[in-house]
This record gives C-alpha cells, structure tokens and sequence, in this order.
C-alpha cells in the first residue's frame, strides 16, 4: 500500500493455501480503514479457484471504520451484485486494487 496524506492505495495479490476456519466472503487486515460518506470499492482483475462460478467479483470496504474488505459478485445470470459472496476455498487465488480516503 502507499499512503499520501489521507488517500490510501492499496493492492492485492492473495493465495489462500488452506482456509480453515476463516472467512469465505471477507478479507481482514487491510492497513487502515476508510473514512469517507461512501463505501470504497475494490476492483477485482483476476481470481482463480474459487468455490463457485461467478460472472463477476468485486468488492467494498466498510464506511463506518472496518479494515476489511466484504466480498460482492454475481452467480450466473443475475441482476444484483450480492454482498458476502461466499466464494472463497483452499487455493482460491484474487488481485485486487483500490484507492479510498482514511483519517489523518
């Protein structure tokens, strides 16, 4: 990530060996969390082995202060993206980038 003044730019590149007893649809850690009236988006390029097909994965960080990114994508021929897709398994693989604005 880089961090100039409040903007935060953030990219991803992440491969799960074995979830566990994580989560299939968040991602935790991000550096800072958002501060800003909307919630970040975060674009998806690339994903590989995930649980189930999908026509399209994204993603948003909470406005109200979370660091982590909540997982949002569609299922076959759907109209409405869904927040907390559970997509994520052993060896899924996603590259991810964002931007978003954070405290001082």
């Amino acid at each position: 990530y880089t961090k100039i003044g409040r903007m935060v730019s953030l990219q991803g590149y992440l491969t799960l060996t074995t979830i566990g007893t994580g989560s299939t649809s968040v991602i935790t850690g991000i550096p800072f969390a958002a501060n800003q009236p909307q919630p970040p988006s975060i674009c998806v390029s690339k994903f590989t082995s995930l649980s189930q097909s999908v026509v399209d994965l994204a993603g948003v960080i909470p406005s109200s202060g979370g660091t982590q990114i909540n997982l949002t994508g569609m299922t076959g021929a759907t109209a409405t993206n869904t927040e907390g897709i559970a997509v994520l398994t052993n060896s899924s693989t996603i590259f991810f980038s964002t931007t978003y604005m954070t405290t001082a």
